[in-house]
């Protein structure tokens, strides 16, 4: 059998499988998600405040710490008002209690709530589609969103009620 001069001659790169491009640009998704899980993880520990919210998130989760009532009458000045439900400031109370007061539990919380939100989107597309490599990059396309990866490391209660609703959602369908 005679093979033809050009099929001989032809680079090897060329009779390469073709690159999936999608699959690029998800694995750099799950990448840049996971480097900035790292960055965030970071983040908690820091002992300043990064958002007006978290020092009253603080009082808060110490007035619960405390047995006070986190609902009081308003009063004189000045006033400090703890304006959301009471499961973050419970949570927040509880681990100050094992860690001192500081911002790093009440962050931990909502990073962990995030990642979580992620997840159950993940979850969400994967009972779907029943693809992982449908379903991981769904995941961390949220997570790189602007208000997952702003948010996501303050002490603030809206991760953790966002994570509620979803999950919520999950289990109802």
């Amino acid at each position: 059998m005679v093979v033809p001069l050009e099929e001989t001659n032809r680079p090897r790169w060329r009779t390469a499988a073709p690159i999936r491009w999608e699959r690029v640009g998800w694995m750099a998704a799950l990448v840049t998600a996971l480097l900035l899980l790292g960055w965030q993880v970071q983040q908690l520990a820091l002992p300043f405040q990064f958002d007006y919210v978290e020092g009253m998130m603080l009082h808060g989760a110490k007035v619960a710490a405390s047995g006070e009532t986190l609902y009081p009458e308003v009063g004189p000045l000045p006033v400090l008002i703890t304006a959301y439900p009471p499961l973050y400031y419970y949570l927040c109370a509880a681990g100050n209690a094992l860690f001192g007061p500081s911002f790093f539990f009440g962050r931990a919380v909502s990073l962990a709530a995030t990642v979580s939100v992620a997840m159950a989107i993940g979850l969400m597309v994967f009972r779907r589609v029943r693809s992982l490599a449908v379903a991981a990059p769904a995941a961390a396309f949220f997570y790189l969103t602007i208000p997952a990866r702003n948010w996501a490391v303050l002490m603030r209660v809206d991760a953790l009620e966002v994570a509620l609703a979803v999950w919520g959602f999950y289990a109802a369908v």
